[in-house]
């Protein structure tokens, strides 16, 4: 009888203070790696969604600049070219704001309201994009790249979450039969305001639509 019940005493007893530490320290150790775990996922996942949200900016910048400057020269009265020795509404060429970097501007012109002029008061057919501090700005009248005034550039980006690094307008034009094929170039860089560590590059050529004759 004794000898059983020092066999179940046996039995019963629980696990010893070291024994208990090193389960502890296990525990720890196992709970710190998911911990890690969790928090690079989180962190992996909160990167991914910023930089779909500044491709997805960017995207959308490109293609506005795009299609405005495809429209580039072109003339209410095609007609009237025939006669003509220059077009008036034309990519009027690229520069500067100071202190940008060279060709982060570009000017140029359409007949906004088809009227064959080009008209420089209400509507101002003189239309551009250019870098200032980290920001697009679109022209609103005849100012050069380097020029602030009334009626001014304005911000077409948004400054509290991105900066724009980089820009670059490159036109070009290709003689093919008399033809001068016209072309711009726009590359752009970006990156988050909240983590410079996330950018984005873009390019994209854009076909200018309105060809200029070569005699």
């Amino acid at each position: 009888m004794l000898n059983r019940q020092a066999y179940s005493s046996r039995q019963q007893a629980g696990f010893s203070l070291v024994e208990m530490m090193i389960a502890m320290a296990l525990s720890l150790v196992l709970f710190g790696g998911l911990l890690n775990a969790y928090v690079a996922t989180v962190k992996s996942s909160t990167e991914l969604l910023s930089s779909a949200h500044l491709d997805n900016e960017l995207h959308k910048l490109l293609d506005m600049m795009a299609r405005d400057i495809r429209r580039a020269g072109t003339h209410g009265n095609p007609q009237a070219l025939v006669t003509a020795s220059v077009n008036p509404f034309n990519v009027e060429g690229t520069g500067a704001y100071t202190g940008e970097t060279a060709d982060s501007c570009i000017t140029f012109s359409y007949d906004w309201d088809s009227d064959g002029s080009l008209d420089t008061v209400t509507p101002d057919e003189r239309y551009g994009y250019r870098l200032k501090s980290g920001q697009v700005q679109s022209r609103n009248g005849g100012l050069d790249c380097d020029v602030d005034g009334t009626p001014n550039w304005s911000d077409v980006t948004d400054g509290g979450s991105y900066t724009i690094t980089d820009l670059e307008f490159a036109p070009s034009t290709v003689s093919a039969e008399d033809i001068g094929v016209r072309a711009v170039r726009i590359t752009m860089t970006a990156e988050l305001v909240n983590d410079a560590a996330i950018t984005r590059s873009l390019s994209k050529t854009v076909r200018v639509r309105n060809d200029v004759h070569i005699p």
